[in-house]
C-alpha cells in the first residue's frame, strides 16, 4: 500500500511539505456511467481491501479504486468485519444481553420502537403476530453482511482510471 498516496497532491503544513491524505479524488470516466462497466463482488470472511485488488486487477495498490467505486471513505468502518472481529464488536457494544431495539411489521417492513410497541397496552392498535422482533446484534450483523457485496470496476478499464486519477492529483 506504499503507492497508494504516490498521487495525492502535496501541501504546506508548517514548515514541512506533506502528502494531502484528505483529498478525494472526483476520478470520472464515462465507463463510470455504464452498468455494464462493474461487477458485484461478494468479499468472503476476511479479504482484506488490498487482497481484492490483487486478486481481481492482479495489483494490491489499486485498493483506491475499489475505495472510490465503493464511496468507501472509512476502510475500518466501511469495510465489512471478519466473523471473529464481528462478535468481539457487538461483544464491546452490547455485552452479553441483545437488546430488542424495536419491531417491524411482517408485511410492510415499517419500524416501531420498542416504547410503541410496550405501550400497545392502552391503545390497543398494535396486533402483536403482525410484527417481528429487532435485535440489536442481528442488526449490526445485517448492516456488515450488507458490506459484502461490492462493485468492481471492470479490469479492462482500470490503466485508464489509473490514468485519470493522476491526472485530476496533479491538476
Amino acid at each position: 500500500m506504499s503507492k497508494y498516496f504516490e498521487e495525492f497532491p502535496e501541501i504546506q503544513y508548517g514548515t514541512m511539505i506533506a502528502k494531502n491524505l484528505v483529498a478525494r479524488p472526483s476520478v470520472m470516466l464515462p465507463e463510470f456511467n455504464a452498468p455494464t462497466s462493474f461487477y458485484d463482488y461478494e468479499i468472503t470472511n476476511d479479504l482484506r481491501p488490498d487482497q481484492v485488488a490483487g486478486l481481481y486487477y492482479d495489483d494490491p495498490t489499486l485498493v483506491w479504486l475499489i475505495f472510490l467505486v465503493n464511496n468507501i471513505v472509512d476502510p475500518y468502518h466501511d469495510w465489512p468485519k471478519t466473523d471473529k472481529q464481528m462478535e468481539e464488536y457487538l461483544v464491546v457494544k452490547y455485552g452479553v444481553d441483545d437488546p430488542i431495539l424495536g419491531y417491524k411489521h411482517n408485511t410492510t417492513g415499517a419500524l416501531i420502537s420498542k416504547d410503541t410497541f410496550e405501550l400497545n397496552g392502552t391503545f390497543s392498535k398494535i396486533v402483536a403476530g403482525q410484527y417481528t422482533v429487532v435485535y440489536g446484534k442481528q442488526t449490526d450483523r445485517d448492516a456488515n453482511d450488507k458490506k459484502r457485496v461490492i462493485k468492481l470496476l471492470d479490469k479492462r478499464f482500470a490503466s485508464k482510471a489509473k490514468s485519470e486519477l493522476k491526472r485530476v492529483m496533479n491538476a
